[in-house]
């Protein structure tokens, strides 16, 4: 998100670029797998989904070490969170070089993708009540107003200005505000539609 207009009076400081991250289907697939598969949860991992996973059909079912699961969770959750939190812009690109050979394409797309699940579980464990439910969070993002940066300005900028580049946002209940590396913020979606809360968390952020 920036500015477009050149008008002096604009209060959005013309070089400021944030990216809100609210559609990452690494991070969606992490947290409805946990409530899928009902891993245990600690104070520091993200709270519930607000819209539940579905019931799963017995022919969806997918026999998973939940044990194992639930060992590797939080790793790779906090490993998917940095990666969002790191930008991207040189390995798009030369993604997008139609010289690369399949074997530099597969590399650069799994430095695209991050840290994923998929490495140590089977594909079959996210079943298809996964994209039913995508298609609804998606929905859901796409009916929001896009003004919540603009109308947390005053707190916004203070922010950037401590090194904020990149909001990240789940679809949890209540609140999981907290700082990824230097340049992130984590925020459920609750917290970034309610104003108060929203500035409260951008405070934090530049308060450090």
């Amino acid at each position: 998100m920036f500015s477009t207009s050149r008008n002096p009076n604009n209060p959005w400081p013309p070089d400021m670029v944030i990216r809100v991250e609210n559609t990452s289907d690494e991070l969606l697939q992490l947290l409805w797998l946990r409530e899928r598969y009902e891993l245990p949860t600690s104070r520091e991992d993200p709270p519930p989904l607000r819209r539940s996973t579905g019931t799963a059909a017995l022919e969806h079912t997918v026999a998973v070490d939940r044990e194992q699961f639930a060992a590797v969770w939080p790793a790779l959750w906090e490993a998917q969170l940095v990666h969002q939190a790191t930008p991207r812009d040189r390995a798009i690109s030369r993604f997008l070089n139609e010289q690369l050979g399949e074997d530099e394409r597969a590399l650069l797309l799994a430095e695209l993708i991050g840290p994923t699940w998929r490495d140590q579980f089977p594909e079959a464990i996210l079943t298809p009540e996964y994209s039913e439910w995508l298609h609804q969070i998606i929905a859901e993002v796409r009916r929001e107003r896009s003004d919540r940066e603009r109308t947390a300005l005053e707190a916004l900028v203070p922010a950037w200005r401590s090194g904020l580049t990149t909001i990240i946002v789940v679809p949890c209940k209540g609140d999981a505000t907290r700082s990824i590396g230097d340049h992130a913020l984590l925020v459920t979606d609750e917290t970034r539609n309610d104003p108060a809360r929203y500035e409260r968390a951008l405070q934090a952020f530049a308060a450090g």
